[in-house]
């Protein structure tokens, strides 16, 4: 039979180290990759083709990548901050409450959808991509010719 030694206050130990480190630059806790930020978006369909806005405040265009792979259409997007920490002054206190970092979506897209004309614009901060529908083969007469 395997013995445990119950720890409890062990554990409390464990967190409050990680939470310190979130308060200590530098620390291994405080160096966790920024989670990457799912932008707000709408979508629709109508006869002609699909329509994708997706807000992207404060975003340039260089900073913007579309690709499609397949049937999915994913836009990634990089939010730089408004302030950089070296340009603060000598004693001047600054609250960031404006999320910068890695923004991405990703859609299906519908089998119909024509991948090789997409296209694309970033208007006021709301980047706006549009899929066309595929042309659909209309249906015609075949002559026969005699010979």
């Amino acid at each position: 039979m395997h013995m445990h030694v119950w720890e409890p206050n062990r554990r409390l130990e464990e967190f409050d180290k990680v939470i310190a480190g979130l308060f200590t630059p530098g620390s291994p806790a405080n160096t966790v990759t920024q989670p990457v930020l799912r932008p707000a978006a709408d979508y629709g369909v109508d006869a002609e083709g699909y329509s994708v806005s997706v807000d992207l405040p404060g975003v340039r265009k260089e900073d913007v990548d579309i690709s499609v792979e397949g049937d999915v259409l994913e836009i990634r997007a990089q939010r730089k901050p408004r302030r950089e920490d070296d340009a603060k002054a000598e004693g001047q206190s600054y609250v960031r409450e404006i999320r910068s970092g890695t923004l991405q979506r990703s859609f299906r897209l519908a089998k119909d959808a024509d991948t090789t004309a997409v296209s694309a614009s970033l208007v006021d901060g709301v980047l706006e991509v549009r899929i066309p529908k595929q042309k659909k083969a209309q249906p015609r007469k075949v002559e026969i010719v005699t010979s």
